[in-house]
């Protein structure tokens, strides 16, 4: 009996140390996986970081307040910017965006790349417009056309945020055609101005801007005017 009762306690002795073993075997692996998570996240967040920098795009050039201009590139078409209409080929052409919250009236801007150097005109640039830009003498684009160093030489704000004049009129744009109604409820005596931007292929062309004008309008009167250069109506003015 002493035998057995030795024989059966080595026994439970061993099965209990195998438990105890078996136990810190999974314990250490649960807290090694634990501590593997962290670097794990890190690679993860690397990775991350390396593809959305890749994919970023190029910070953008600024050459005023809110104002950034893109490489410049060729255009070949209508010459919008002096009124001619003349067709031109490869002349350099910039992509202006108002990203601020300033209004432009006038701007003058010098671009250079390795090789050359362009200067253009731009006017009517309301937070949010837009805009390609062709050059002021027509230059005709040279082999680099990325923009090393950009500076702005003349700007005008507007005295104050141009509006479309909801309080005295409504106004519908259908194709190449402006229709103003005056919705003030009396008559107006003054001078009204419709300001406008041309548009293209790939959105609004040209720093000019335009303006149709009108005199007095009868009360409720409706007055339309039409022009091929009509893309956008930017804002309404109105002088008593």
């Amino acid at each position: 009996m002493n035998v057995k009762k030795k024989i059966i306690i080595a026994v439970i002795a061993a099965v209990l140390i195998a438990g105890a073993v078996t136990a810190a075997v999974l314990f250490g692996n649960r807290k090694s996986g634990g501590e593997e998570a962290s670097p794990v996240s890190g690679e993860t967040s690397q990775t991350a970081e390396s593809v959305a920098s890749e994919t970023e795009e190029p910070e953008a050039l600024y050459i005023a307040d809110g104002l950034t201009v893109s490489d410049i590139f060729a255009y070949s078409g209508e010459y919008v910017e002096d009124g001619s209409g003349d067709e031109v080929s490869g002349i350099a052409a910039v992509r202006l965006s108002n990203k601020g919250e300033k209004s432009y009236e006038y701007l003058e801007f010098t671009l250079k790349t390795a090789d050359e150097e362009y200067f253009f005109k731009a006017s009517g640039l309301l937070p949010g417009t837009e805009v390609t830009v062709l050059s002021a003498d027509k230059k005709a684009l040279g082999k680099e056309t990325g923009v090393v160093t950009g500076e702005c030489s003349l700007k005008g704000e507007y005295a104050s945020q141009p509006t479309m004049r909801e309080d005295l009129f409504k106004v519908y744009q259908t194709g190449p055609s402006a229709t103003i109604r005056n919705i003030s409820g009396k008559e107006l005596k003054g001078k009204t101005y419709i300001y406008y931007k041309g548009a293209g292929d790939d959105g609004l062309l040209g720093g000019i801007t335009y303006r149709f004008s009108f005199n007095a309008f009868g009360k409720d009167e409706i007055k339309q005017k039409s022009s091929s250069h009509l893309g956008k109506v930017l804002f309404v003015t109105y002088e008593e």
